[in-house]
C-alpha cells in the first residue's frame, strides 16, 4: 500500500506539472485515499478497527450521522493490497449506509452510479448486489438501487 501511495503521489505531481501548476501536494483536494498508519504491517488492522468503531457509532443514530462524498469514495476505493477482511468490512459499511440512512443512501447511490457508468468498477457492482440482496430493506429504499442495476445491465 505504501508503494501505491508513493506512485499515486508521483502521478499527481506529474499531472500538476503538465497543467502548469506548481502548488503543493497538500493543497490537492483528493481525499479518496485513507492511510491510518505509515506502518505497512499495522495500517490494515488499524483501519479495520476504526471502521468497526465508526460502524458501531453509525448504528446508534444513522440519520444523525454525516455521510460525505469523500467518505463514501474512500469506502468504494478498492486499493490493491488491502486485507480481505478490510475490503469485506468496507462493503458492509457501504451496504449499511445505503439501507439505514436516507441521506447516506443518496450519497452511496450517486457514487455507485458514477463509478459504474464511468469505469465499470467490479467492486462497486458487488456492493450494489449486496445492497439489492439485503432482505431487511423496504421497497422504497431499494428501488433506486434496483433501477441503477437495470440501467447498468441495459448498457451491456
Amino acid at each position: 500500500e505504501r508503494e501505491f501511495s508513493e506512485l499515486n503521489k508521483k502521478c499527481k505531481a506529474w499531472q500538476r506539472l503538465e497543467q502548469g501548476r506548481i502548488d503543493k501536494p497538500h493543497e490537492d483536494n483528493d481525499c479518496t485515499h485513507f492511510e491510518p498508519s505509515h506502518c505497512s504491517s499495522c495500517g490494515g488492522p488499524v483501519a479495520l478497527q476504526l471502521l468497526h468503531l465508526w460502524l458501531t457509532l453509525f448504528h446508534l443514530n444513522p440519520d444523525a450521522t454525516v455521510i460525505t462524498n469523500d467518505f463514501v469514495a474512500i469506502l468504494l476505493n478498492d486499493t490493491i493490497g488491502h486485507m480481505k477482511t478490510l475490503r469485506d468490512a468496507k462493503g458492509v459499511v457501504v451496504k449499511d449506509i445505503a439501507i439505514s440512512s436516507k441521506h447516506g443512501s443518496i450519497v452511496v447511490l450517486n457514487a455507485l452510479r458514477t463509478r459504474l457508468s464511468s469505469c465499470q468498477d467490479i467492486n462497486c457492482a458487488e456492493m450494489l448486489g449486496k445492497i439489492l440482496q439485503s432482505s431487511t430493506v423496504n421497497n422504497s429504499t431499494i428501488a433506486p438501487f434496483a433501477e441503477l442495476a437495470r440501467d447498468i445491465m441495459d448498457q451491456y
